[in-house]
Order: structure tokens, then C-alpha cells, then sequence
């Protein structure tokens, strides 16, 4: 690394200004011993790498992708007639699946290099970087003479980086219900701490601080498999129960329209499946893939059996409240592969449709049914709560919170549910399995 100091004037200080100068960290020896080698009243001009160079890994730019190509791959490779000729079970086909998406990935899709400096940095608009770097100028340039104008231009420079922000906040606000993500990225970014996770973990057991990452994923695990209900001696559902179903359940194949439209309004802002596909990418090969996907799925519910990969999942503790330091205040987050969330959907979409027709759904139920949301719920409670104080009429609220009830659901209680509503054969062997 070369270093070049020169005189503190106007025209050196303005040959700096007009430089774009890369700002890198130097190790705190680094700079004791620059500072000590330069004079007073100079201006140090940094030409060289950082000494500490982050660590840089190759990730797919999936925008970027050559999926014209891609495309023309799979139908060069005719897996729908290797399906068809061939008698092949759920987890061939797959493979067969996998391995093509594979190969495509890395012909097809370009790679950049990726560094943990870059992922932490903030990234923002050039109108907010430039009022950013104006208002710091004026700032010293007012510290230095305290002249008026210096002065006033600092205040226009505040004035025009808030208005600016402003305005970006506005844009993140008014996109936060297309795209999510990006208001989410935007407050993590402006948070005071990065890390979701603690350095240290409280041994509930010891209550010694734990350092070592295996020993944390070890007691996560124990934690995050206890909440699960084993089967026990359950009280079976009454088998005289019965309901007037004026519809049957629809158990046939799949078409490939159904996958199709499926696969074409997946949410690109997902983080990528546990195969390391992005949604992005399996959408740009909707077209391709959703014959050999179709045979898939129709096998999975011939069967009654999914892939053994599709049983696998990646499970990310997800900080809720309270310390940090304490295992219990992390709940778990699965990331599965990404055709079984599509079957999934087909599967869903079935079943709502079936407790529509039948009119199955409570009228006050408002989660998981098509058109109600907790918005709707609220506005529901607020109205109610209006017209019992319009008619002087007292009311008692009781909120009741299930502590983990997802992770307590009993598997063999819902298939006995499952049953009970008309909704065997296929779809519920499939179901058995898959959980």
C-alpha cells in the first residue's frame, strides 16, 4: 500500500473532494503507526487493498440468468417422454427432476461475488448519498472558518438529505404490500444491532454462557423437537359425527393448468428452498417444468408417498421477544423444497374449496378461509364493540394465545379429522406420509 501525504491547502483539498477515494478498515496498528509518520496540518491520500480483505463467495445472480437457454435445455432433454416410457417411483423422478435443474443452474445462471461486508451495507439512493456527503463538507468547512454562508449551506444540506429520506420511507411504506421484503430489509438495515442472534447462549439447565455454535444448534434441536405432541392415548373423535356434504371431495389427478398457474404466481420475494433454488428461477421455467412436475404430483397422490428430500428441512431459529440470551424466546423457521410448497398449494386449494361448497367454515372464522384475514376479523370486533356502547351495553373481551399450538397439533387427531370430513382416500394417504 502506498501512501502519499501532502500540504493542507485549497487546491489539495479540493483535488481529495473531486477523488472517489475507497474508505477500507485498517487494524488499529495500521493506523498508529500512519498517524505517527504524518506531520501535522497534512492531508494523508491512500492509494492500495485492504490489508483485511473480507472473505468472498460466489452467489447466483438469478436476474441475470439466461433462462432462453435454460428453457431449451430441459425440453432438450424430453424428461416428460423418459417419464412416460418409464415406470419410475416418486424419488427417481425427482432426482431426475433435481439433477436437470442443477446443470441448468450452473451453465445458465452467472455468478458474482458475495462478501459479508457488502451483504451489512446499507444501500441507498444517489440523491440521499450525494446530500450525505454535502452536508458533511459544509459541516467541516463551517467548523473550520464559522463563516454565514458555510453555516447556511449546512442547513440546506440537512434540509434536503430529510426531505429526501422522507420521500424513500414513502416509496418503501407505499411498495410494503407488493414487495414486502424490501420494507423489511429496509428496518433491519437501520437497526442498531445486525445480528438476530446473541454471541452467547444461558444454558437453562448449568446456567453457564455457551460459546460453541454446535453446542447452541444442540440445544436448539431439543428444544424445538420437545414442543412436538407424541401420540398418546387421544380421545378418538366421535365415529356417529356426521354432516350433510352435499359435494365430494375432489381426488383426482392434477391438471397442468392447475400446476401451472401455481408456479407462475410464486412469491419471488421467498428466500430459496432448502435445494438452493430460487423461486425466481422456478418461475422463469414455469413452462418447462410443469409437465414433468404434474407427473410427479399425480404419482405422489397414486402412491400415497412424497420424496424422501422433500422430508428434509432447514430449521432456522426466528428471535420473537424477550433476552437474547435465552434459547426459549427463539421459535423455529423450516425451509423445505420448494415442489413440495407447490403441492401443497394444489392440496389447499382443494380443500378450501370443498369446505366452501359444503359450508364447513364457522361464519367467526377468519384465518385460512379465502377473503378474511385478521383485518377483517378486527374490523368485525370493532363494529360489534361500537354498537354495544351506541346501546349503553356493557361487554368482557377474553384474548386466549396458544403457546406453540402449530408444533402441538396431534398428526394422528387431524387424519382422524381428516376422515371424519369425507376427505380420505389419496390425498390423505399422501398427507400421512408427508407429516
Amino acid at each position: 500500500m502506498k501512501i502519499y501525504c501532502a500540504e493542507e491547502s485549497e487546491k489539495n483539498l479540493s483535488f481529495v473532494r473531486a477523488q472517489k477515494v475507497l474508505k477500507f478498515e485498517f487494524t488499529v496498528e495500521a493506523i498508529t503507526i500512519l498517524v505517527k509518520s504524518i506531520k501535522r496540518h497534512q492531508v494523508a491520500h491512500f492509494i492500495g487493498d485492504d490489508p483485511t480483505p473480507q472473505k468472498q463467495t460466489l452467489k447466483y445472480n438469478y436476474t441475470k440468468g439466461d433462462y432462453e437457454s435454460f428453457r431449451n435445455f430441459i425440453l432438450s432433454l424430453c424428461i416428460t417422454e423418459q417419464l412416460r416410457e418409464n415406470k419410475y417411483n416418486v424419488n427417481e423422478v425427482f432426482e431426475l427432476i433435481y439433477e436437470a435443474l442443477v446443470v441448468g443452474q450452473n451453465k445458465f445462471i452467472l455468478t458474482i461475488a458475495y462478501s459479508q461486508l457488502y451483504k451489512n451495507r446499507q444501500t441507498l439512493p444517489r440523491e440521499i448519498l450525494q446530500a450525505i456527503s454535502e452536508k458533511n463538507y459544509w459541516w467541516r468547512e463551517y467548523i473550520k472558518i464559522r463563516s454565514t454562508e458555510s453555516w447556511i449551506r449546512y442547513k440546506r444540506a440537512t434540509r434536503l438529505l430529510r426531505s429526501n429520506r422522507e420521500a424513500l420511507e414513502s416509496s418503501v411504506i407505499a411498495s410494503a404490500q407488493s414487495c414486502p421484503k424490501r420494507l423489511w430489509k429496509y428496518l433491519r438495515k437501520n437497526q442498531t444491532s445486525q445480528s438476530p442472534f446473541s454471541t452467547s447462549f444461558t444454558d437453562p439447565e448449568k446456567q453457564t454462557n455457551i460459546y460453541d455454535d454446535n453446542e447452541k444448534a444442540e440445544h436448539f434441536n431439543k428444544l424445538f423437537s420437545s414442543v412436538f405432541t407424541r401420540p398418546h392415548n387421544e380421545t378418538p373423535i366421535d365415529p356417529n359425527f356426521s354432516t350433510n356434504f352435499t359435494i365430494d371431495f375432489d381426488d383426482s389427478d392434477f391438471e397442468d393448468q392447475q400446476v401451472f398457474e401455481v408456479l407462475k404466481h410464486l412469491d419471488t420475494n421467498k428466500s430459496p428452498d432448502i435445494h438452493g433454488f430460487s423461486i425466481h428461477m422456478i418461475r422463469e421455467l414455469a413452462t418447462v417444468l410443469t409437465e414433468p412436475l404434474t407427473h410427479l404430483y399425480n404419482l405422489c397422490l397414486a402412491s400415497g408417498t412424497c420424496p424422501l428430500a422433500w422430508k428434509k428441512a432447514i430449521i432456522k431459529p426466528l428471535y420473537k421477544s424477550g433476552t437474547k440470551t435465552q434459547f426459549k424466546n427463539y421459535r423455529p423457521i423450516s425451509n423445505t423444497s420448494i415442489f413440495s410448497r407447490v403441492m401443497e398449494k394444489l392440496i389447499v386449494k382443494r380443500i378450501q374449496n370443498y369446505f366452501e361448497s359444503n359450508l364447513l367454515w364457522h361464519p367467526s372464522q377468519h384465518g385460512f378461509h379465502k377473503k378474511r384475514s385478521c383485518n377483517t376479523q378486527l374490523l368485525e370486533v370493532i363494529t360489534d364493540f361500537h354498537r354495544m356502547a351506541d346501546e349503553g351495553l356493557r361487554f368482557d373481551c377474553i384474548y386466549i394465545d396458544f403457546s406453540k399450538a402449530f408444533d402441538k397439533i396431534s398428526i394422528p387427531l387431524l387424519l382422524q379429522k381428516y376422515e371424519v370430513y369425507h376427505l380420505g382416500g389419496r390425498m390423505l394417504n399422501w398427507i400421512g406420509d408427508y407429516l
